[in-house]
Formats: structure tokens, C-alpha cells, sequence
């Protein structure tokens, strides 16, 4: 193992970030979940991105095929410096995602944006990283690099063991420096779906849930009263029936006035209220209700596979 490690340029696109964006950080956890502080009580952060860059393929030309061949000899060679008998141990951290492999829900890395064809490569470090672009000169800026932008990177790479009396593993370390942005790309909301987080199958609970029954309605003297029975919705058949209502917004039987009672002799100044239709004429005419257009999604367009190079 080096003293300094292996230091390189790799180029690549920014497929998420340790933060709300590539310019923020977040605080660090332990594999317990718990959010972690320094000697000063103060958040332990961390900075960084994930890096997707495409492996070599039939068609790749050859300064693609070298991008990634130098990023994959030089973790290789560093792992192997921990390990001289040539064998690394299956639990070795390399920290990267094969974007033709699956997660560890079984959903495919290709579903997500940026990651088919490409190793998406963990890049982070405990300082806040600077970012740069090129025009005329080297300018470094606090926006306008997005997660979906092609940059180049200066990466350091150092591996290490297991530190004594922790359960750690050993691994790489992966470290982003100086960052230059290439070209903007398509923008990535930098938020998991809901089947990366919870599986793609129904979950079922670890344990028993009791039956929800529903309390009952008292009147007067504690007696229960009848409850009230909601008229059950049609079946649904796969199309929307436009001449047909929700029971929420039908026409509502209107309940008799009666006159209040008198002592004799003594004058009624009550208002009369009018009568309210009786219950059976038919209801004032609903104003016909057409419903929305059926949702229709345009399919996304094709992912952005191929890789700007500068043009020499």
C-alpha cells in the first residue's frame, strides 16, 4: 500500500449526491442509523457524488476505453498492495454499483437514471469539494453544477483494513478533489423511489396487527343508536361512468319542518320556515359532470448512455 495512495483524473456523470445538491453536504451515521459528531459535539459531514462511468464496449473509443481502464487498474493495484498474496477477500469494500446488477431489493440499477452500461463509482470526502468551470479560464463557482452533469474529477484513491477493535471492513477510500463540469445534462432529482426503499412486493408486517373495529355512536342515556349505513360504491369495471355520481355529491333528502308547540293562549311568534319538497319528487337537476381526460404519460425518452469527451 502506498504512503499517498494513487491519484488520477476520471471523467464521468453525476447520478446523485451525499446532499440536497453536489454544492451540500450531510451529516454522517454509523451503521446503526445514529447521526455522528466530533470530539466538539459538532456534525461529523460528509460531501461527495456518485460517479457513473461507461464500461468498454464494442463501439467505445479508445479515450472512453482509457477513462475507465485507469480508474479500474489503479483500485485494483491499491487493493492489491493490502493483500500480497494476491487474494482479496470477498467482503472488500471497492465502493462502486455495476448499473447492470441489481440492488439489494432485486430492483435493476438500470431503472435508474445514468446507471445502464456504467460502474457508478462512490466519491466522497469529509471536506467540502470545489467546483470549477472553464471559460477562458478556470472559475470556481458555488451553483449551477446539477446532479445529471458530466464533470471531471480528481480522484484519490487509498485502501485500508479494518481499524482495531471496530467491525469495520476493509475497503477503498475513494476521494473527489478539484471537480471541472464537462457539459449539463439531464437533471436528476436526487431522491430514492419508493420500491428502492420498501422492495417491489407487498410488505407484510413482523407482527400482529388486531382487527380495527370501528366505536360505536350513543345517544341519550347511554344507549347505542343504529349506525349509519354508507351505500356501498359500484364495482369499479375498468372505465368511469360519467353519468353516474359519487354518493357525496347526490341529491340529499331534506327532513320535515315541524311547527314547535304552544302554551294555549299564548301567541306563536315563531317564523314559519317553508315546506321542504317531499321525500320521492324528483331532485333539482345535477349539472352533468364530465370527468378528466385519462391519464396518459409520455414515455421517457431514452437514457443518456454515451459520454461527452472533449473535442481536441
Amino acid at each position: 500500500m502506498s504512503a499517498e495512495g494513487i491519484s488520477l483524473v476520471l471523467q464521468g456523470r453525476i447520478v446523485w449526491t451525499a446532499g440536497q445538491s453536489v454544492f451540500t453536504g450531510s451529516q454522517k451515521k454509523d451503521q446503526a442509523g445514529k447521526l455522528l459528531t466530533n470530539d466538539k459535539g459538532e456534525p461529523t459531514m460528509q460531501y461527495g457524488f456518485g460517479l457513473a462511468v461507461p464500461k468498454p464496449a464494442a463501439d467505445s473509443r479508445p479515450e472512453e476505453v482509457k477513462n475507465f481502464m485507469d480508474m479500474w487498474e489503479a483500485m485494483h493495484k491499491e487493493a492489491m498492495s493490502l493483500y500480497p498474496t494476491g487474494s482479496i477477500p470477498p467482503g472488500f469494500s471497492m465502493k462502486y454499483k455495476d448499473g447492470d446488477s441489481v440492488d439489494h431489493n432485486g430492483q435493476p440499477f438500470a431503472n435508474r437514471e445514468g446507471y445502464k452500461g456504467c460502474l457508478v463509482f462512490a466519491l466522497t470526502t469529509s471536506l467540502p469539494i470545489k467546483f470549477f468551470k472553464y471559460e477562458g479560464a478556470y472559475i470556481q463557482v458555488s451553483d449551477g453544477i446539477k446532479c445529471g452533469d458530466y464533470v471531471q474529477v480528481q480522484v484519490s484513491i487509498k485502501g485500508h483494513l479494518p481499524k482495531m477493535g471496530t467491525q469495520g471492513k476493509p475497503g477503498l477510500y475513494l476521494n473527489p478533489g478539484l471537480t471541472l463540469l464537462l457539459a449539463p445534462g439531464k437533471e436528476i432529482v436526487n431522491t430514492p423511489n419508493a420500491d428502492a426503499v420498501f422492495g417491489a412486493q407487498a410488505p407484510k408486517a413482523v407482527f400482529n396487527i388486531p382487527a380495527y373495529e370501528a366505536p360505536q355512536s350513543f345517544g341519550q342515556l347511554g344507549q347505542p343508536q343504529a349506525a349509519l349505513q354508507t351505500p356501498a360504491a359500484p364495482a369499479w369495471g375498468g372505465q368511469a361512468n360519467p353519468a353516474v355520481l359519487p354518493p357525496q355529491f347526490q341529491q340529499q333528502p331534506q327532513p320535515q319542518f315541524q311547527q314547535p308547540q304552544v302554551n294555549p293562549g299564548v301567541p306563536n311568534f315563531a317564523p314559519q320556515a317553508p315546506a321542504a319538497p317531499a321525500w320521492g319528487q324528483p331532485a333539482p337537476a345535477q349539472q352533468q359532470v364530465v370527468n378528466p381526460p385519462a391519464w396518459n404519460p409520455q414515455a421517457p425518452g431514452p437514457a443518456v448512455n454515451g459520454f461527452p469527451f472533449p473535442q481536441r
